[in-house]
């Protein structure tokens, strides 16, 4: 399976070549909508549908989250966002399966491919096949596992609108893809992610929902772009927590998750570095959450590592994946890297791990009358 990680990078640098506005922090966004500052200069400016962020259900009422990407603007000749992601919740570790849009007609018939992404040619090994309201809020359809010859009718709801963007003129092109998640909190921080920029050159900015539950959100921002002078493209991303009640969020770090003590910092970074070697890693002990200046506790080892507040981190039921972009414990050509610990191997240091909270009910008493529909294959 694939991460939502790399199914980010992958996005990015399957982009067309995109140029940015200016060289300091030029701003997309304007009175709440994409823009560029400098759209006088713009020749086309283009925005869509991107997608959407759906959780569904099977009739044996086993939840999924899915993001299927629509396809591309009409004006567009690129094809870009094909890849979506696809997941189950309550035992979600932040691997993903790779899902595409195969077709989608006038009248909002669809096909979804879920594609085995660890094979050398990549084969469908599951299918979503069904139909979108009208106005794309919510599916229903027939899910069919190859290998198993199984299938079972699912309906879905989506709960994230994605938004895309491309500007373009002579000189410049830029893009974002990102999420309206309504909450206020989340989406100034997703518009300030997205509105802003570095390079000189190119850039791209996406914002990804990695989990959803009633009383969290978890988001993935990202970015790639290139300056004047630079050998090669830099990409970096950030992932973070939202806890969500009432009308508001909060947001929350790796000490909400884990004990902050020095026992459980070194227990956990030793275990982060182990893994980061065994996955070729060539500076792995920089991915302790230790670092040099604790050194004048006797309690902490002189680790060259990044405090704890900082670490990149994605909290799922199953444990905690900590995330190293580019640089931070190899070289770029070795590229980032991942370290998933367990639940248990996390232990009597585990604080807190997120618990999944359906959003859409149960469709419990429904199984007896979708049978019918599934003997021929179609829907009733």
């Amino acid at each position: 399976m694939k991460t939502n990680r790399e199914l980010t990078v992958s996005w990015i640098f399957a982009a067309a070549v995109m140029m940015i506005i200016s060289l300091l922090h030029t701003s997309l966004f304007a009175d709440d909508s994409l823009v560029t500052s400098r759209n006088k200069d713009a020749t086309e400016r283009i925005e869509w549908t991107a997608g959407g962020f759906f959780e569904g259900r099977f009739e044996d009422n086993t939840v999924f989250q899915m993001q299927p990407m629509y396809p591309t603007a009409p004006k567009l000749n690129d094809i870009i966002f094909t890849q979506g992601a696809y997941w189950y919740p309550k035992k979600f570790s932040a691997d993903t399966f790779i899902v595409e849009l195969k077709h989608l007609d006038k009248n909002n018939n669809f096909s979804i491919s879920v594609i085995e992404s660890n094979s050398v040619n990549p084969v469908e090994i599951e299918a979503f096949n069904g139909n979108l309201a009208s106005d794309k809020k919510s599916a229903r359809g027939i899910w069919k596992n190859h290998k198993r010859g199984k299938m079972m009718k699912f309906e879905m709801v989506q709960l994230v609108e994605y938004k895309a963007l491309i500007i373009r003129n002579k000189s410049f092109e830029s893009d974002a893809k990102y999420p309206v998640t309504k909450h206020p909190t989340i989406d100034k921080y997703i518009k300030e992610h997205v509105s802003q920029c570095d390079h000189d050159r190119e850039c791209s900015k996406f914002v990804d929902v990695d989990w959803y539950s009633k009383d969290m959100i978890i988001i993935t921002a990202s970015e790639w772009g290139i300056s004047e002078g630079m050998p090669h493209g830099s990409c970096s991303s950030h992932t973070t927590h939202y806890r969500i009640y009432g009308g508001g969020v909060t947001e929350l770090g790796l000490d909400h998750f884990i004990k902050i003590t020095p026992a459980c910092l070194k227990n956990i970074s030793n275990k982060i570095v182990a893994k980061l070697k065994k996955a070729g890693a060539s500076r792995a002990e920089e991915g302790s959450l230790l670092y040099r200046e604790q050194s004048f506790n006797p309690d902490f080892d002189v680790i060259p590592g990044r405090y704890w507040k900082d670490a990149d981190f994605t909290a799922t039921p199953m444990g905690i994946r900590f995330n190293f972009d580019v640089y931070l414990v190899a070289t770029y050509a070795e590229g980032g890297f991942e370290a998933f610990v367990t639940r248990e191997e996390l232990g009597a240091c585990r604080k807190f791990l997120p618990v999944f909270k359906p959003t859409i009910p149960q469709t419990a008493g429904k199984k007896e009358k979708w049978g019918s529909a599934l003997k021929n294959g179609n829907l009733k």
